[in-house]
């Protein structure tokens, strides 16, 4: 059984809607677990995107707060491809920072492309409108995808009109040369 402070964690994880009704009137939105992770995390990472839209009418709702491992609720809802909480969170694009990263340096941009969730990726590239070179992890969002052998994905970034393919940030090879030991076979 939750305790009394934390029944809206618990029912953002759960996706109980009377429950997150009933807590969010005594209890803090931008409350943390032991870990740090908040209702909206709770609610995105468990695919909640009603619950995850509920919290965004809070007008305190911190919608960048970082559990200890540097996540924010995007990143977990890109790294899980939680699609509809994507689209919802991206509703407030003009207060999300699409630039975040975890305390490894991926983003959100590139958990979509590790993760090989199309949809997400075709989501921030559209209306997130991040930018597809982003090398802040070391690595660019189509390297990942290339070391990761997701064809999908490397073929949307490349039909993508801002993407770089000699960008390849701190790995100094081309993404592709990852991608044709996966497939020597592979024609673009």
């Amino acid at each position: 059984m939750p305790s009394r402070r934390h029944k809206l964690l618990e029912a953002c994880a759960q996706g109980s809607l009377a429950a997150f009704e009933e807590a969010l009137a005594t209890e803090d939105v931008n409350q943390t677990d032991k870990d740090g992770s908040t209702p909206l995390f709770k609610a995105c990472q468990n695919g909640h995107a009603e619950i995850a839209s509920k919290l965004l009418e809070m007008k305190n709702l911190d919608l960048n707060q970082t559990n200890m491992w540097g996540c924010t609720a995007l990143w977990i809802a890109c790294k899980l491809g939680r699609t509809e909480c994507v689209e919802v969170l991206l509703k407030k694009r003009q207060q999300l920072d699409l630039t975040l990263g975890s305390k490894e340096g991926k983003t959100a941009l590139h958990k979509a492309c590790e993760k090989n969730h199309l949809d997400v990726l075709k989501l921030l590239l559209t209306k997130g409108r991040v930018d597809p070179n982003d090398d802040s992890f070391a690595q660019t969002p189509l390297a990942l995808a290339c070391i990761q052998g997701h064809f999908k994905v490397v073929e949307y970034l490349l039909d993508h009109r801002k993407i770089d393919v000699n960008k390849c940030g701190m790995v100094r090879s081309a993404p592709f040369v990852s991608l044709l030991q996966k497939s020597p076979a592979v024609v673009f």
